[in-house]
C-alpha cells in the first residue's frame, strides 16, 4: 500500500467520509481549477499555501483532486507524448504532485479540458478505442494449442509456444506475430483489410485461409484458399530490397526476419498444418531444426554434441504428443544413443 493512500484513509476516518458518488460537482470543479492553476507559470507560494489548506480542510477535497489526477492519467494518451505531463514528487511539500507550467492564456482552455475529460471520460475512452483500436495479446505455452474467434468472426488456431497481438479499429484489422505458428481463417470485409505483420514483412488479405509460421529467423506463408499479398519492408541501409508478391491457394513464399524474400513455391499445407490434427511432419528437415521444433511441442531440452550431424536430413510423420517415439526414430536413423544430463537435457550421442 502506498504512503499517500494510508495518509488519506487515516484522515478520512478521523473526519468522516462520504462515498465518492456523494461528492458535489463544486468539489470536482474546484479540484479542476486547482489542477489547472498548479500548471501556471505565475503560481505563487501564497497560492500553494491556499491549495494545501484546501486539501487539508476536507477529505472530499483530497478525493476530488485525486480523481482529477487519475482521470488525467487514464486518458493522457489522447495528448501527444510531448505534451503529456510527467508526474514527480516535490520533496519540500508533503509529496504534492507538481506538473509542468502553462502560460496563463491557456489556463481557461486547460480547465475546460480537464472538466470535459472528467465528466465524459467513458465516452472519450470508448471513442478513442473505436478510432485507434485496443490491443489484445494471445499466447500459448509449449505443447499447448488454442482456437480463438475474433470479434469480426475471423478464426485463429495457434500452435504451441506462439503469441499474437490483435488490434482492430474501424478501418483495419491488424495482427502482429512476433514468433509462433498460426492458421488464419479471415472473415471477408473489403472495407477493413486484415493485416498480419511479422518482423520486416506483412501479409494483407480481405478474406481467405492461410498458414503463417515465424520461427528461427524465418517467416513462411502457405495459402489454403483465396489470395494474399506479401510485402517486405527491410530496414534502411540493410542492402535488402523490399518486395511484394500476390499468392493464391496452393502457393507459398518465405522471407527472413530482415525482409529478404525467397521465390514463390508450392504450398506445404500437409506439413505446416499437421499440428492441427495432432501430427508433426518432417520432410527432409535438417536435424538441428527437427530438435528445435520438438522443443516447441514438449517441455524438453535436446542437445546434439556432434555438429557434423546438424545438417543431416530427417523425414517422417509422427504423433506430435509422442516424444519418445520421435526420439527413438531419430536414434535409429542416425545410430545415436541418449542419456539424461543432470539438468534434464536429453543428450543424443553417436554410438561408439
Amino acid at each position: 500500500m502506498c504512503p499517500n493512500t494510508s495518509y488519506i484513509r487515516e484522515d478520512i476516518f478521523l473526519m468522516g467520509y462520504k462515498p465518492k458518488n456523494k461528492l458535489m460537482d463544486q468539489d470536482f470543479e474546484r479540484a479542476a481549477q486547482w489542477f489547472a492553476r498548479l500548471r501556471a507559470e505565475d503560481f505563487s507560494e501564497d497560492e500553494r499555501d491556499q491549495f494545501e489548506s484546501w486539501l487539508k480542510a476536507d477529505a472530499f477535497h483530497r478525493t476530488a483532486f485525486k480523481e482529477m489526477e487519475e482521470t488525467w492519467q487514464d486518458v493522457g494518451f489522447l495528448l501527444s507524448p510531448s505534451s503529456l505531463p510527467k508526474r514527480h514528487v516535490a520533496p519540500e511539500r508533503n509529496h504534492l504532485f507538481i506538473w509542468p507550467r502553462f502560460q496563463l492564456a491557456g489556463l481557461a482552455a486547460m480547465f475546460l479540458l480537464i472538466i470535459s475529460i472528467f465528466f465524459f471520460r467513458s465516452e472519450i475512452t470508448n471513442y478513442w478505442v473505436l478510432i485507434m483500436g485496443e490491443e489484445i495479446t494471445y499466447r500459448t505455452e509449449i505443447g499447448e494449442t488454442q482456437k480463438i474467434t475474433l470479434k469480426d468472426g475471423s478464426r485463429l488456431e495457434m500452435n504451441g509456444h506462439s503469441s499474437v497481438i490483435v488490434c482492430f479499429n474501424r478501418w483495419r484489422r491488424k495482427v502482429d506475430l512476433p514468433e509462433g505458428e498460426v492458421f488464419f481463417q479471415v472473415a471477408y470485409n473489403p472495407q477493413r483489410p486484415f493485416e498480419v505483420r511479422s518482423h520486416q514483412g506483412m501479409v494483407r488479405v480481405l478474406g481467405t485461409s492461410f498458414h503463417m509460421r515465424s520461427r528461427n529467423g524465418r517467416v513462411s506463408v502457405d495459402v489454403e484458399n483465396g489470395r494474399v499479398q506479401i510485402i517486405t519492408d527491410p530496414e534502411r541501409n540493410s542492402g535488402i530490397s523490399g518486395r511484394g508478391v500476390i499468392i493464391k491457394g496452393g502457393q507459398g513464399v518465405n522471407y527472413n526476419w530482415s525482409g529478404r524474400m525467397d521465390r514463390m513455391r508450392v504450398a506445404r499445407l500437409d506439413e505446416v498444418s499437421a499440428w492441427r490434427k495432432g501430427k508433426i511432419v518432417f520432410r527432409s528437415r535438417r536435424l538441428w531444426e527437427v530438435l528445435q521444433e520438438l522443443e516447441h511441442y514438449h517441455k524438453v531440452r535436446l542437445e546434439l554434441p556432434d555438429k557434423q550431424l546438424w545438417n543431416s536430413r530427417f523425414t517422417g510423420t509422427f504423433n506430435s504428443h509422442d516424444l519418445d517415439e520421435i526420439i527413438e526414430a531419430i536414434k535409429i536413423s542416425f545410430s545415436l544413443s541418449s542419456e539424461i544430463a543432470p539438468d534434464g537435457t536429453v543428450v543424443l550421442m553417436s554410438k561408439k
